[in-house]
């Protein structure tokens, strides 16, 4: 990677102050203060609760309930129904 940002540098004027650009940057923020300091990121991060726990149920319902899914290994050898 190094090689080809030497060689881009030297081919590409413009390259260099992208490159010093990059260096110069600010470091990335912490969870907590990116999310948890501004009050209007609780709607997404609500959302996205309920989503993940509505998926979760869902797929636990399925795994329990469903008579297709064979989750105990006595039943791996049972016929597959086709109705």
């Amino acid at each position: 990677m190094n090689s080809l940002t030497r060689a881009a540098t030297t081919t590409l004027p413009r390259v260099r102050s992208a490159v010093r650009m990059q260096s110069t940057m600010p470091q990335a923020e912490s969870f907590q203060k990116t999310w948890l300091s501004d009050p209007s990121t609780y709607p997404i991060m609500v959302i996205l609760g309920g989503a993940v726990m509505g998926c979760t149920a869902f797929a636990t319902n399925k795994f329990a309930t469903d008579g297709n899914v064979r989750v105990s290994s006595k039943a791996k050898g049972k016929v597959i129904r086709t109705w």
